[in-house]
């Protein structure tokens, strides 16, 4: 895991070894954290290392993840992210409801036409 203080370099030595990297855009300890936008350079240089190196680890990303911010994360390459109460569980909105809000969302992030 890759908290906002850690440098994507603290993993250099590992990334052949990893399956996943999970990287925090919050400072992690409770929810409705805010979400730190130079994290989104972080997820982007661990794409390019993945790249340039033939890796096969995912990006995950937690922390934030919500219809502000699915583009930017996914251009910069995550993979996973990970839903909490500001992407999924919104205590004003029935699961259901949330969760074709959230699919409408993504594919909506996703669709060149959106970019």
């Amino acid at each position: 895991m890759l908290n906002p203080a850690t440098p994507v370099e603290a993993l250099n030595h590992y990334l052949h070894l990893l399956d996943k990297v999970t990287v925090m855009t919050v400072d992690p300890g409770y929810a409705g954290q805010p979400f730190i936008p130079e994290m989104v350079e972080k997820i982007a240089q661990l794409h390019r290392l993945k790249q340039q190196r033939q890796l096969d680890f995912l990006i995950e990303v937690d922390g934030s993840c919500n219809r502000n911010t699915y583009r930017q994360l996914l251009t910069a390459g995550a993979q996973v992210l990970i839903l909490g109460s500001s992407g999924l569980f919104r205590p004003d909105v029935a699961l259901e409801q949330a969760w074709q809000n959230m699919t409408r969302d993504i594919e909506a992030a996703l669709s060149p036409a959106h970019a």
